[in-house]
């Protein structure tokens, strides 16, 4: 199965609908939150299922309000924005202890903007970032997952934003941007 997932799109699936329209032979979307009527139009537009969770942003404010499970011929796998699971705090060794207990083989998470493709203990933790509002210095990532019955291969991609100019903004942009208040 090969899947494309998007985190953090915050209101602009522009750049999404591009990529989806690029890459061939997409099985399912999987949308982390932030904002869930993104997930909702991106299905629309390209006619591919979208599976998606909320964020901090759509209002869960529990765990149990932003989890999903994907299950895939690899096995199980935990989807959550991860606000309320130890991401906002890189506590990846509690999400993989999570990801455990919930008899799941990885975790798929956002909220960072930051892309993450690693493993503790067996358990693939993997984050997309963020194609619209990155916190890395790029223009923007996403990944690209490929499953199969005995292998779960994740690429973390990064948008190529063709000389585009990137707004830096200010100190309270940064305060906005970078709080994990919500």
């Amino acid at each position: 199965m090969k899947i494309l997932v998007f985190s953090d799109t915050h209101g602009s699936i522009a750049r999404a609908c591009e990529i989806v329209e690029k890459t061939k032979d997409v099985d399912l979307l999987v949308h982390l939150g932030d904002v869930v009527p993104d997930a909702q139009r991106l299905q629309e537009r390209t006619g591919i299922t979208c599976v998606s969770v909320k964020g901090n942003m759509d209002g869960a404010m529990r765990s149990e309000d932003s989890r999903a499970f994907l299950d895939t011929e690899y096995g199980r796998i935990w989807l959550t924005h991860g606000h309320c699971d130890g991401a906002g705090f890189r506590d990846y060794e509690r999400m993989a202890q999570t990801c455990r207990a919930l008899a799941c083989r990885a975790v798929f998470f956002g909220h960072t903007h930051v892309a993450l493709n690693d493993e503790i203990d067996g358990i693939r933790l993997m984050n997309p970032g963020s194609l619209t509002r990155p916190r890395d210095g790029s223009h923007g990532s996403y990944a690209i997952v490929r499953t199969s019955s005995d292998r779960l291969e994740c690429a973390i991609m990064y948008y190529n934003a063709r000389g585009e100019k990137r707004s830096r903004g200010g100190f309270l942009r940064g305060l906005i941007n970078y709080s994990d208040r919500f």
